[in-house]
């Protein structure tokens, strides 16, 4: 199935949804991804950010990346739509 076909496959779902909750959620998720567009931050955003990870880094406020990745996807599942 293209892309196209999933839409308005996704399209005809949504519109037999009746569950005003459900759908706050969905419209949720949507305004979530326009949200993680990297390239719409500015780049003295990403400076600064890059600047201040720098000193955290000096400071020893680290952690290791298996405990990083853990909560990661301890938040991924507690995201999704149940």
């Amino acid at each position: 199935m293209d892309i196209r076909s999933e839409k308005l496959e996704l399209i005809a779902r949504l519109t037999t949804i009746e569950d005003v909750n459900l759908i706050h959620r969905i419209t949720q998720l949507l305004d979530q991804d326009k949200e993680k567009d990297l390239f719409a931050t500015k780049e003295d955003d990403l400076v600064e950010r890059a600047k201040a990870s720098l000193k955290s880094i000096v400071e020893g406020k680290t952690r290791d990346i298996m405990d990083f990745q853990n909560e990661v996807n301890s938040w991924k599942k507690s995201q999704s739509i149940k």
